[in-house]
């Protein structure tokens, strides 16, 4: 469906609809590399204020992580914990030489996170990345992880109420990031230039699909493509009735008969003239 949209045939009753949002767009961002795409995402997750990182792509460094060495990215829909609950995406990312890295995406789109204070919905997803054992599909074994809270909006208020709610707030700060579903599109457009081949043409039709639900950022207003056109001015009665008149270039004047003569001119497209009242 995410084609269909982007060429104008779109389902009314999806177009609100988080989990087909989320759907249409991992769906295929999941057939991309580890690399490239992922690398210019990160850039844009922003670490809670008032921590060591600015970003993901910060934290990861931080930690010593690289995407260049993992082999493999694979992106999970609603896994399930039976204590935790049962979050929107969880990307893995592995590779033979290196330890699995884990990030937990909750997705939503013109709403709030559920829950307050011990069912609050980030802190049961923190929890569930302390007590990965349960969830279904099986996640690899010691990993380094993060969570993710992807929105239309800046989010910070939710989260600190999900620090607070955590109850170790200098650790749950360092673990939770904001991500807008406008920097998914900033991303895809600046990898999709790298990019060749089935990977570009997965970022641009990601980035047209959002764009086309008007999830991008605010830019400025396009400039019309108005032909180009003349100041002329308007005589009738030998007076001068408008000036500064702008008339597309094809438009002329001609005269106006009546039956003492020449009234005045008036612009018509070429080659048209006013003979007794009628068009000639």
């Amino acid at each position: 469906m995410l084609i269909a949209e982007i060429h104008g045939h779109r389902i009314p009753e999806a177009a609100n609809s988080e989990d087909y949002l989320t759907s249409a767009v991992f769906g295929h961002l999941r057939y991309l590399s580890p690399k490239g795409f992922w690398n210019e995402l990160f850039k844009r997750v922003l670490a809670m204020p008032d921590t060591a990182s600015r970003t993901l792509g910060d934290d990861l460094e931080q930690r010593g992580i690289d995407l260049k060495t993992y082999d493999e990215v694979s992106i999970r829909f609603w896994s399930t914990h039976p204590l935790h609950g049962c979050p929107d995406l969880i990307l893995v990312f592995t590779g033979r030489d290196t330890h699995p890295l884990v990030l937990l995406i909750e997705a939503k789109l013109w709403s709030d996170k559920s829950g307050t204070g011990e069912f609050d919905q980030i802190t049961r997803y923190l929890r569930l990345l302390d007590d990965p054992g349960p969830v279904l599909p099986p996640l690899p074994q010691n990993f380094s992880s993060a969570l993710i809270y992807l929105t239309e909006h800046d989010c910070v208020p939710e989260l600190e109420d999900s620090v607070v709610a955590f109850g170790h707030a200098g650790a749950a700060r360092c673990r939770i990031f904001r991500l807008q579903w406008q920097d998914i599109v900033e991303a895809a457009h600046h990898a999709s230039r790298k990019a060749a081949g089935t990977e570009k043409l997965i970022l641009q039709d990601v980035a047209d699909f959002l764009r086309g639900r008007n999830l991008e950022y605010f830019r400025g207003f396009r400039r019309l493509d108005i032909p180009p056109i003349e100041v002329r001015k308007l005589h009738v009665f030998g007076r001068t009735l408008f000036t500064q008149v702008p008339l597309p270039i094809p438009f002329k004047p001609e005269p106006l008969m009546g039956s003492e003569g020449i009234l005045g001119r008036a612009f018509l497209p070429t080659g048209f003239k006013i003979e007794k009242g009628h068009w000639v």
